[in-house]
C-alpha cells in the first residue's frame, strides 16, 4: 500500500486493478589499466589475478581471468524471469487492492517481497514473468524490516542469484527491476548507481540501514530487485522520497541484512530471538533539545501497551537519556546496547519526564520482536 511516512518517504505498492503483465558477479573490487595489444594507451578492464607465482624455468607465470561486468541487456535477461507480480486482495473485496513485486528465491516457489506488499491481505496471487498465475500463501512477514516471504506451488522456477551487498561501493552501477504501476508495466528495468550505503532511515517501523540509489523506483516496484552488473540481487526495493523538489532518491534493503531475516521467516514464520523495548521513538537532536531546554536523547512517541516498557511505567513524551548507564547520544547507541540482550532480559532505562521535569530509572523487560504491528503501530524500538 502506498503510504507516506514523515511527509517524505513512500513505500511503493501500487493500488491498481490491472491487467496481466509481460515478462519479465559481483563487480570485482578493482579495475586495472591493462595496455592494449599494440602497447599503446591503457584501457580499463576488470581483471582478476587468479594464480600466484609458479616456479618454472626461473620465470613467473600469472593467470588472468576476464571478469567484465554484464551489459544492462544481459542483466535484464538474467533477472527479469526471476521477478514476479504480487497481487493483494483484501476482505470483502472481489477486486485487486494493490500490486507489488517479488523475487523468486527457490525453484519450488519461495518468493521474497516487502511486508507492506502483503500486509492485511485476505488473499494473495503471484504472477510470473510468463503470465502464469498462482495462488500464494504468506509464509512469514516482518514489519520492522519490511520483509515478507510468500510461497506458491510450483517446480522448476528460474531463481535469482543473490550477491553480497557488503561489497557495494558508492558509484557502482545498478539496475532496478520490478512492476511500476503494477502488472501493466511488469518487468520494467531502470538503471542508476549506488548513491550511498548504510543510510539510517526510519520508514515508520523503526530505524533501518538501507542502500540509496537513483535508479527509478515507482509504485509497484516494492519487493523488486536492485541488481549489480554481475546480475546478482544486492537489494530489495522498498521506499523512496516522494515530495516536490526531490528526485532520484530511492532505498533498498541490503540483501546481506535481509538474508538472515528471510531464513528465519521461512523456518519460524517470524524473526526468532530478536528483542525490542516496545516503543516508537525519534532522535531529539542537540539543536532541538537546546532550544526547548531539554536533554539530548530519544523521544518516546508511542508505548506498546503490552510491552515491558509500559508495565514498568514508561510513557509517551518521555525522553530516554541512557540505557544501562550508557548515554544515549544517537539511535545506534540505544539499539546496539539493546541488542546485546535476549527476550526476557531486563535493562535499566533512564528517562527525563517533561511533565514533572524529573529524571527516573525503569527496569524494563525486553520482549521478543516478532515484527507485528499493534493497531497500525509497530513499536519497533
Amino acid at each position: 500500500m502506498e503510504s507516506t511516512v514523515g511527509g517524505k518517504l513512500k513505500r511503493f505498492f501500487s493500488h491498481s486493478a490491472s491487467s496481466s503483465g509481460p515478462r519479465a558477479r559481483k563487480r570485482n573490487d578493482g579495475s586495472l589499466n591493462a595496455p592494449d595489444a599494440r602497447g599503446g594507451r591503457s584501457k580499463s578492464a576488470a581483471i582478476l589475478i587468479s594464480a600466484v607465482a609458479i616456479a618454472a624455468s626461473g620465470g613467473l607465470t600469472v593467470s588472468y581471468i576476464n571478469t567484465r561486468p554484464l551489459s544492462t541487456e544481459q542483466v535484464a535477461a538474467k533477472i527479469c524471469p526471476c521477478i514476479v507480480g504480487v497481487v493483494q486482495y483484501q476482505k470483502d473485496s472481489m477486486s485487486v487492492y494493490g500490486e507489488g513485486s517479488g523475487i523468486i528465491m527457490t525453484q519450488d516457489g519461495y518468493i521474497v517481497t516487502n511486508n507492506h506488499v502483503i500486509e492485511n491481505a485476505n488473499k494473495l496471487e503471484v504472477v510470473t514473468s510468463d503470465g502464469k498465475r498462482y495462488p500464494a500463501k504468506a509464509v512469514g512477514s516482518d514489519a520492522r524490516t519490511d520483509l515478507a516471504v510468500v510461497k506458491i506451488s510450483a517446480n522448476g522456477l528460474k531463481t535469482a542469484e543473490f550477491g553480497d551487498s557488503g561489497k557495494c561501493r558508492v558509484g557502482d552501477q545498478v539496475v532496478a527491476i520490478g512492476n511500476p504501476s503494477g502488472l501493466r508495466l511488469a518487468g520494467s528495468v531502470t538503471q542508476g548507481i549506488i548513491s550511498a550505503i548504510d543510510r539510517d532511515i526510519d520508514v515508520g517501523n523503526g530505524p533501518m540501514n538501507l542502500l540509496q540509489t537513483d535508479a527509478a523506483i515507482n509504485p509497484g516496484n516494492s519487493g523488486g530487485a536492485l541488481v549489480n552488473m554481475s546480475g546478482e540481487v544486492i537489494g530489495i526495493n522498498s521506499a523512496k522520497i516522494a515530495q516536490d523538489g526531490y528526485e532520484g532518491i530511492g532505498f533498498a534493503i541490503p540483501i546481506s541484512s535481509a538474508q538472515p531475516i528471510v531464513d528465519s521467516l521461512i523456518k519460524y514464520g517470524y524473526v526468532k530471538g530478536r528483542v525490542k523495548l516496545g516503543l516508537s521513538c525519534r532522535m531529539l537532536e542537540n539543536l532541538t533539545a537546546s532550544a526547548n531546554k531539554l536533554p539530548t536523547g530519544i523521544y518516546v512517541e508511542y508505548v506498546d501497551p503490552k510491552s515491558g516498557a509500559a508495565n514498568s511505567g514508561l510513557k509517551e513524551d518521555d525522553i530516554i537519556t541512557a540505557i544501562n548507564n550508557v548515554k544515549v547520544t544517537s539511535k545506534s547507541a540505544l539499539l546496539v546496547e539493546r541488542d546485546r540482550y535476549k527476550p526476557g532480559d531486563k535493562v535499566a532505562i533512564t528517562i527525563y519526564r517533561r511533565s514533572t521535569c524529573g529524571t527516573l530509572i525503569f527496569n524494563v523487560t525486553l520482549m521478543e520482536d516478532r515484527g507485528i504491528a499493534t493497531k497500525g503501530k509497530t513499536a519497533g524500538w
